[in-house]
């Protein structure tokens, strides 16, 4: 049987609190590892957010290190260094197609990372960013509105430090 990333992302978080709360082992390779993924759920399967909209990444799968807040749907980063930001959407295409979202750092007002118009049923901004200690960063409709089918598991935020 295969074991999925998210478990064995999951497993790892698990070893790395587990000797951190025993004193056992050297835990500093697997401390470094900084990262989460959060989802939509709670919402009408086909929900629409407008202009200037923080999408409701409201559910978390894993976040290491604890930094992904769901009340804010921001994520604070805890080190300097290389970050990978993913953002996923299932999307309602007739709906969407002058919608676009934006990566977002510290509310400011213009994006640091938005695609162009959405085309499909699904979109993806993936982008790296040198990323200072304390900044908050997250994903916003830039040109709504914009329909998100929230019943498809893979509307997803994921952050990851790389480096």
């Amino acid at each position: 049987m295969e074991i999925s990333l998210n478990h064995k992302i999951k497993n790892l978080s698990d070893t790395v609190e587990s000797l951190s709360l025993s004193g056992g082992g050297s835990s500093s390779s697997l401390s470094s590892f900084v990262g989460c993924k959060s989802y939509m759920t709670g919402f009408a399967e086909l929900t629409v957010f407008q202009s200037n909209t923080n999408i409701p990444f409201n559910t978390i799968d894993y976040d290491i290190g604890g930094n992904f807040n769901t009340i804010t749907n921001e994520y604070t980063i805890p080190s300097d260094g290389l970050y990978t930001f993913i953002v996923r959407l299932a999307l309602q295409q007739s709906a969407t197609s002058n919608a676009s979202v934006g990566l977002y750092r510290n509310n400011e007002a213009n994006p640091l990372y938005r695609n162009g118009k959405l085309s499909g049923n699904s979109e993806n901004l993936i982008t790296n960013h040198m990323c200072i200690a304390g900044e908050i960063y997250k994903a916003k409709i830039s040109t709504g509105p914009m329909t998100i089918n929230t019943l498809r598991p893979w509307s997803e935020f994921i952050i990851t430090k790389i480096n």
